[in-house]
């Protein structure tokens, strides 16, 4: 048995995702991903940096997670 990897068969959209689904994101714990639902709404993935709701380096391992 190989080891499975976890398809993200969707995009999380930021605006709408729920609070467990933002959670499932590496690096995005329930906190990050509380900050993420205050921070709403976002007209661009890059808010999350520029609304100091991520890391740099959080944002770089999500980026082709998410959507809006």
């Amino acid at each position: 048995e190989g080891s499975q990897q976890i398809e993200y068969q969707s995009l999380i959209n930021l605006n709408s995702a729920t609070i467990e689904e933002l959670d499932q994101l590496p690096g995005v714990g329930q906190v990050t991903a509380n900050k993420i639902i205050v921070n709403r709404p976002y007209s661009s993935i890059e808010e999350l940096i520029i609304k100091k709701t991520v890391n740099k380096g959080v944002f770089e391992k999500i980026k082709s997670m998410i959507t809006l």
